[in-house]
């Protein structure tokens, strides 16, 4: 009975020392409340367990990687990680093997391109400004993802996104091109012979930049649509600022002379590619324009239009609200 007691102490003396040893090893070293890591793609789990154990985030890679071992050696996900003072290896593990990658939440306003899309993202911490715009660029990349053209831009879709950080930014655009994809679907868009996907995301990218009051965005369509039927300039400012790539309050006569594809003053039809993302609502309104006689518009104070069937109305808009001349003009449309 002696003996039976002694071979128990030492037994229940082992099993506290190996689980007190386990404690130790599984706890986390830091001093720190949280550090990030970035899981590479292809890496294995011993060059994961290897770069935490380096950066004092886990005490042994060993014993990470035994853990790891005993659990059956699951897929582990490349990502950017978030480690936390009180994260054990075997949390440490389960995160790795589900993904639970570090996310920033970014809002792409209505009507951004792909420079200050490519800010945001940076500034979030997703991917850098310039892999964004390279990619958005690269004939082969985009051509992959369904985009034939010269550049993603309009393919692009505004809206509020959580994305995981440290992202590769040709996955960034595939994710923001595939919601454009979704959003057409949802519309139940369907290309017509005199009217394509492209044509319509171009033209629905002119109308947002327009079309500052939304309620209206229908209407400027209609204009657009009218001038493309009868081959007539679109003249839309928007267009040549988007040639000269820069942003002012007003152009001036010298600006509307830029030999570029994209100054609708000097070039019939429309742009080459979209100027800018489009949201829901000017995509609907390049696909159903008001039903309207307007060729013409002029920007009011504020920020609202005058719509013209006429030139001679329209000159005389825009006498009033351009140069504030007081010339008998009325206002029917308020």
């Amino acid at each position: 009975m002696k003996k039976l007691a002694i071979v128990g102490a030492v037994i229940a003396f082992m099993l506290i020392s190996a689980s007190g040893v386990s404690y130790f090893f599984a706890a986390s070293p830091m001093d720190e409340e949280s550090k990030t890591f970035v899981v590479e793609k292809g890496s294995s789990m011993s060059k994961v367990a290897k770069d935490l154990e380096d950066a004092g985030i886990i005490r042994s890679a060993k014993f990470f990687l035994m853990i790891y071992k005993a659990r059956g050696e699951k897929m582990i996900k490349a990502g950017k990680y978030r480690a936390y003072g009180n994260d054990t290896s075997f949390k440490l593990i389960k995160k790795i093997e589900a993904g639970e990658v570090v996310t920033a939440k970014v809002t792409i306003p209505e009507g951004y391109n792909i420079k200050q899309m490519a800010e945001v993202f940076e500034t979030a911490g997703i991917c850098s400004a310039s892999d964004f715009i390279r990619y958005s660029k690269d004939k082969a990349f985009l051509k992959r993802i369904g985009i034939d053209y010269p550049t993603a831009e309009g393919y692009l879709f505004p809206e509020t996104y959580v994305i995981a950080e440290g992202l590769d930014a040709r996955d960034v655009i595939s994710i923001l091109k595939k919601k454009t994809d979704s959003v057409l679907k949802e519309l139940n868009w369907k290309p017509k012979k005199d009217f394509s996907t492209h044509e319509m995301l171009t033209l629905a990218s002119i109308i947002e930049k327009e079309a500052k009051v939304k309620t209206e965005q229908a209407v400027v369509s209609s204009v657009f649509h009218n001038r493309l039927k009868i081959g007539m300039p679109l003249q839309s400012c928007a267009t040549v600022l988007y040639a000269l790539d820069k942003t002012i309050p007003h152009l001036l006569l010298k600006d509307l002379e830029v030999d570029s594809p994209y100054n609708t003053y000097r070039h019939k039809g429309l742009t080459p590619t979209p100027i800018a993302s489009s949201g829901l609502g000017a995509i609907k309104a390049a696909i159903n324009p008001a039903k309207t006689d307007y060729l013409f518009f002029v920007a009011k104070n504020d920020g609202s239009h005058y719509f013209s069937k006429t030139y001679s109305s329209h000159l005389k808009a825009q006498d009033h609200y351009i140069h504030g001349e007081k010339n008998g003009f009325n206002d029917d449309q308020k």
